[in-house]
């Protein structure tokens, strides 16, 4: 199927043909070849039109998005493995109507944020909101490193020292290409970058910070954004 004709199937079938010139083109350049990026904006469109809404409510930017990201971020492009990433802000809601809640009728002030990913900032958020509050996040995925090499990108790894997920730290459609053209390529310069910097931790004497020839490291990184009310746990709930 080319793009062009899912994008008009889909608006077709859940918008009765009236979604923008600007967002049909920009929904046509969804990799249409990837049968989970299709799965995804369709279930994405069927509830949005079962919701009540309408044309109107799809952005350019939304679609830009769906067609430029959506398929660099799904499972099927990391070995079936959701990427350990997030949003600020997008629990903001949620974060008030547990204060408020909690005031009325007298909370434990315990939050569990479950699959928080990294970076977490969902969960900064939610312990920043709730004061006083003691906040966990917990992630199956939350990486033991985190290397950023000199050409603005990140990888996380796990204790083995295998590149799990890594992206530019500037997503644009163009630095995803550079990045993700060769993924196999990609991921084997990343794990050689983590054992060079691991060899210059060894020599520093086991920093948990280190800089070496424009690259950097960080061990366990989530450590950075714990304090007395705010841990991190990375362990299967």
């Amino acid at each position: 199927m080319y793009g062009r004709a899912f994008a008009e199937r889909m608006n077709a079938s859940y918008f009765d043909g009236r979604l923008a010139p600007a967002v049909l083109d920009r929904l046509s350049l969804l990799p249409v070849d990837r049968e989970d990026a299709r799965a995804f904006v369709e279930r994405m469109f069927r509830l949005m039109h079962g919701a009540g809404f309408g044309a109107s409510d799809v952005s350019v930017l939304q679609a830009d998005i769906l067609a430029a990201l959506l398929s660099r971020l799904l499972p099927g492009n990391w070995e079936g493995r959701v990427p350990p990433i997030t949003i600020a802000g997008r629990h903001s809601k949620l974060d008030q109507l547990v204060a408020q809640t909690a005031a009325e009728d007298r909370l434990p002030q315990t939050f569990i944020d479950i699959a928080c990913g990294f970076p977490p900032l969902t969960t900064v958020d939610t312990a920043n909101t709730l004061a006083g509050w003691q906040v966990t996040g917990v992630d199956r995925s939350l990486p033991a490193y985190l290397v950023t090499d000199s050409h603005g990108n990140y990888a996380v790894f796990d204790v083995d020292g295998r590149a799990t997920y890594f992206q530019p730290l500037a997503p644009s459609p163009e630095s995803w290409t550079v990045l993700l053209g060769d993924w196999e390529g990609s991921r084997r310069r990343f794990e050689r970058l983590l054992q060079s910097l691991l060899a210059e931790r060894t020599r520093l004497g086991g920093a948990d910070h280190v800089e070496h020839d424009g690259a950097r490291l960080e061990v366990h990184p989530t450590r950075a954004y714990a304090h007395d009310r705010l841990r991190f746990v990375a362990r299967r709930v």
